[in-house]
């Protein structure tokens, strides 16, 4: 890490960009050492979605088709996160867990209806696993 510059006796503007320099944290850093994402992120449909633990800890999916599969990466030790799929109005659908996904529901059948599930990533397993059973026909 840069050393911070010596406290000048006078004011000067060099002093000052040498000084943001020194503090400047890349916005990759500055997420690496955050311990939760808390945002929620609503995927358009895709029957083979990525959840991307590096971009949120909570997904959003209405489902307008089957997922036939899908994928989870990117989580970090410890790393809780949630699932909340929502049924089309009309049909039925399946749902596929990423297969590092542990003790996954099976998602309600009823139309218009919401699941939802919490887990938690343990990176030395590389696998996420269930916190709750899951809530499903909401």
């Amino acid at each position: 890490m840069p050393k911070l510059p010596e406290a000048p006796e006078r004011y000067d503007r060099t002093n000052e960009d040498q000084f943001r320099r020194a503090v400047e944290i890349p916005l990759d850093d500055l997420l690496g050492r955050s311990p939760l994402l808390l945002d929620e992120l609503v995927l358009p449909f895709s029957a083979t979605p990525i959840f991307d633990l590096s971009r949120a800890s909570c997904f959003v999916m209405t489902l307008t088709a089957n997922i036939t599969s899908s994928t989870l990466v990117n989580g970090r030790p410890g790393q809780p996160f949630r699932i909340v799929l929502k049924q089309d109005p009309a049909v039925a659908r399946t749902y596929v867990p990423p297969t590092n996904l542990k003790g996954s529901m099976v998602i309600s059948a009823g139309l218009n209806t919401v699941s939802a599930q919490d887990y938690i990533f343990v990176a030395s397993l590389g696998n996420a696993y269930a916190t709750s059973p899951g809530v499903v026909g909401m």
